[in-house]
């Protein structure tokens, strides 16, 4: 193993739980590299040097950006799908390629401007800060991006929604969704110290790019809230998940936000909620 990338996992095996799931990303890249293209390059150092410049929080040269976890997942699934399609190591490739796999992602795989923005940002990424090659922003570029209006409920569709909750916890997580704005991440990571029944504030911490912010409380939602602890009696977490089909003091995924929503949709038979309720 080259030095680079032993540095990188002897770095992982002091960082935190959190970035326990990052190693699993150097050796997949290194491994498909390996396997692939290039017999003789070191693709352990140019996987490292990917997951280095991804996340790890304080490594030397500069290089961390302490990107979050699915930002990290996108980035390296695109280098990898990126080299796969040309069967050549990344670092063999041109802004030539890039615009031809662009044009298959389009053309071929029918993949949604937005998709493809993030592709593209990922090899800009790849090229310019990790492989430090001069290339301006036109040589790499993005996809425009058409604008559109979301799809709003009305109040009436809303309160359908709501009352076709399953359950009190389900209904409760429908109406911060909707009363507070909040992401289906921000939902799931909530506590019950971040509820401030005496500012009528809600403490969201680590929210989107890492940012804490507050949002309003209202006295419907308070009086909601206050109904659903004395059912669930949560800890830690607001809405704790299961571990073993046992319940626990974690917190629940996004998917069991996600089933909730589309489950009392069914129930309503309101066809509009995807792109309303959930907030990607």
């Amino acid at each position: 193993m080259s030095k680079c990338a032993s540095d990188v996992k002897r770095s992982f095996a002091r960082s935190s739980d959190a970035h326990a799931s990052y190693p699993v990303f150097v050796h997949r890249l290194a491994r498909l590299l390996h396997a692939s293209f290039r017999p003789r390059l070191q693709t352990s150092d140019l996987a490292a040097a990917i997951a280095l410049a991804f996340c790890y929080p304080s490594p030397p040269s500069g290089w961390g950006r302490n990107y979050a976890q699915n930002t990290v997942r996108a980035y390296i699934h695109a280098v990898e799908d990126f080299a796969r399609y040309f069967h050549r190591s990344p670092d063999r490739l041109g802004p030539e390629h890039i615009r031809e796999y662009q044009v298959h992602l389009f053309r071929d795989c029918k993949l949604s401007p937005g998709t493809i923005e993030g592709r593209s940002a990922a090899l800009r990424f790849l090229f310019v800060k990790t492989l430090r090659r001069p290339y301006l922003p036109d040589h790499i570029p993005f996809p425009k991006r058409q604008r559109r209006m979301p799809t709003v409920l009305s109040q009436e569709e809303v309160t359908r929604l709501i009352a076709s909750a399953q359950n009190l916890m389900h209904r409760t997580m429908l109406m911060l969704l909707y009363a507070t704005g909040l992401r289906r991440a921000e939902l799931c990571r909530l506590k019950v110290c971040d509820i401030d029944s005496e500012r009528m504030v809600i403490h969201v911490r680590q929210g989107k790019g890492g940012r804490d912010r507050d949002v309003l409380l209202t006295p419907k939602l308070l009086d909601t809230l206050r109904e659903y602890w004395r059912w669930m009696k949560p800890k830690t977490y607001l809405f704790p998940g299961t571990v073993n089909n046992w319940r626990a003091d974690v917190p629940i995924t996004e998917k069991i936000v996600w089933k909730a929503v589309a489950e009392a949709a069914k129930h309503c038979f309101c066809n509009r909620w995807s792109h309303s309720v959930i907030r990607l």
